[in-house]
């Protein structure tokens, strides 16, 4: 009777551990649905608009061709009047010439830097006037900096428009005035005032500088209204492309000078006025 029982015993426990495993089942297989449900309502915001788009992009064609008639069907049930579509012409016509003009003025200026930095051709440019590449401060011009941007050109704390025109003025001893516009005079004209581009030393304290050459004589003397014929045009002035020539004429100067010829005065001070607004010599 006693092994009978022990073995009840040990069936039921059987039945109470299977038991026990079924529903420890049922709850995991039940939570991993609840799961799965979750997951949907959370991410079903997502997944949804997503699906929408595959379904749009495996139609594309009857989509484009759909708007097309719809655009058709409004233009012909609702004409225009004559104010929208001027506004509209306009519109399209203001976008055409910004997308041109942003088109033609990006890297206008790459040209005339690399001139800049071309010993064989530095005597195309303007470097007393205009543009100069000073080896402590970079890009001068007159008093301020000067630096490029897509379609302007920042001189100091201003910013002008860049065009053809307005580069030739500020880098070219001879302007090809094909490209120079009056707005592009009229802009260098304000460069000129606000860089004391034109005056000794670029000070606004100093005198106006006053060259014989021809930018100097038709083009600044007349957008500043200066007086060529004054006295002080006589003045003897030295032109030079490099350094170098320069201080090696000063040097045959002094020499001169030191053996008694007293006729190169003023060309030694001219050389020694045009080192210093080069910023050479202190």
């Amino acid at each position: 009777m006693q092994e009978i029982r022990k073995e009840k015993e040990v069936l039921r426990r059987i039945a109470q551990a299977s038991n026990a495993i079924r529903r420890k089942h049922k709850i995991l297989k039940t939570g991993k649905e609840s799961l799965q449900e979750r997951m949907k309502d959370v991410f079903k915001p997502v997944v949804t608009p997503l699906q929408e788009l595959v379904n749009v992009s495996r139609d594309t064609k009857p989509v484009k061709q759909e708007v097309k008639e719809e655009i058709k069907t409004e233009t012909m049930d609702e004409p225009k009047n004559e104010m929208e579509s001027e506004a509209e012409d306009s519109f399209a016509t203001a976008e055409e010439e910004d997308q041109t003009v942003t088109e033609s003025s990006a890297g206008l200026e790459d040209e005339y830097l690399r001139t800049l930095e071309d010993k064989n051709r530095q005597n195309e440019l303007d470097t007393l006037y205009g543009v100069r590449n000073l080896s402590t401060a970079g890009l001068m011009n007159g008093d301020s900096p000067i630096s490029f941007e897509r379609n302007s050109i920042r001189i100091g704390s201003t910013v002008y428009p860049k065009t053809q025109g307005l580069l030739e003025l500020l880098f070219k001893k001879m302007p090809n005035s094909v490209h120079v516009t009056p707005n592009d005079k009229k802009n260098y004209k304000n460069i000129l005032l606000a860089t004391n581009a034109h005056r000794k030393y670029y000070s606004a304290t100093e005198p106006i500088r006053n060259t014989p050459s021809a930018k100097s004589k038709h083009l600044i003397a007349e957008l500043l209204n200066i007086n060529t014929s004054s006295p002080s045009s006589s003045k003897h002035y030295i032109f030079w492309d490099d350094a170098n020539e320069l201080v090696e004429r000063l040097c045959m100067l002094t020499a001169s000078q030191a053996a008694g010829n007293t006729s190169h005065n003023n060309e030694i001070m001219s050389i020694l006025e045009e080192l210093r607004e080069a910023g050479i010599i202190y």
